[in-house]
């Protein structure tokens, strides 16, 4: 992949319009000395000067789906949106940054199409590889399968906003695997700068696993809200350092199987 000089920088390509944006205003500040409060703030929280920076990496192409893991990895490489460069008296010195998007919540998607089956009105059960992150959140596939057959055998579609009754509200979960999986979800080796309103940003140094493992602090699956009265699973969790989590086992197309497993950044 080519390194983009600043005066190239104009040219490029983007995944997202928003990394796109922040960039280009970061570029400009680095330029004219003169940027958006977005960019101030964004280089502020990565106490970086901008006339430090000697260019700006932003390279198109990195939309990268990663699997469902428990393995925490080094993602440098895959998903930096952002390279700034900058002299020290050290030498150079780089700081690649994950940039995200103040209207995005996602977390991570994997597919989980085929673990449950309709065959003949019957919901049945089979092996998959999210069987065991199922498991480490304390989900007992048994109970929804129970729940998606009561569902299917109503045959009537729930009021908008229905709950689900049946909610284990003491689920008997894995912390120490949870939190590998979550610590596997964000991956190490570099800078994650969510924006939020007014321009500010939450810039959090994962450089390192060490620094990742204090970042996720300890998982509490809070409760499992298992399909019955509506089609989905839901699991609420959150951690000790006040970090939230919405995972929800659904079918995003209106079928009543489950397809995929949506993992989201909450605030409530």
């Amino acid at each position: 992949m080519d390194i983009l000089p600043l005066k190239f920088f104009i040219t490029e390509e983007s995944n997202t319009d928003h990394d796109n944006t922040v960039a280009r205003e970061i570029m400009k500040l680095a330029e004219t000395g003169k940027g958006s409060p977005r960019a101030v703030n964004l280089l502020s929280a990565l106490n970086i000067n901008y006339s430090d920076i000697i260019r700006v990496e932003h390279l198109k192409g990195k939309n990268v789906r990663r699997p469902l893991t428990n393995k925490p990895k080094n993602v440098s490489d895959d998903i930096a949106d952002i390279t700034i460069i900058v002299k020290t008296p050290e030498g150079k010195r780089a700081y690649p940054i994950s940039i995200k998007d103040p209207a995005g919540s996602t977390f991570g998607n994997f597919g989980i199409a085929g673990s449950f089956e309709e065959e003949g009105g019957k919901v049945v059960i089979n092996p998959h590889d999210s069987d065991y992150f199922l498991k480490v959140m304390g989900v007992d596939k048994e109970k929804v399968r129970r729940g998606l057959q009561k569902y299917i055998d109503k045959g009537v579609e729930p009021p908008q906003g229905t709950v689900n009754s049946d909610i284990d509200e003491y689920p008997h979960y894995n912390s120490y695997m949870l939190q590998q999986y979550l610590m596997a979800g964000y991956g190490y080796g570099y800078w994650y700068a969510r924006e939020w309103s007014n321009d500010e940003w939450e810039v959090i140094d994962l450089r390192t696993l060490k620094k990742l493992k204090k970042y996720i602090g300890k998982p509490i699956v809070d409760f499992i809200s298992y399909p019955g009265d509506t089609k989905q699973l839901h699991i609420m969790l959150h951690t000790s350092t006040e970090h939230k989590y919405n995972v929800d086992i659904r079918n995003s197309k209106g079928g009543d199987i489950p397809k995929e497993i949506k993992v989201r950044i909450t605030t409530s």
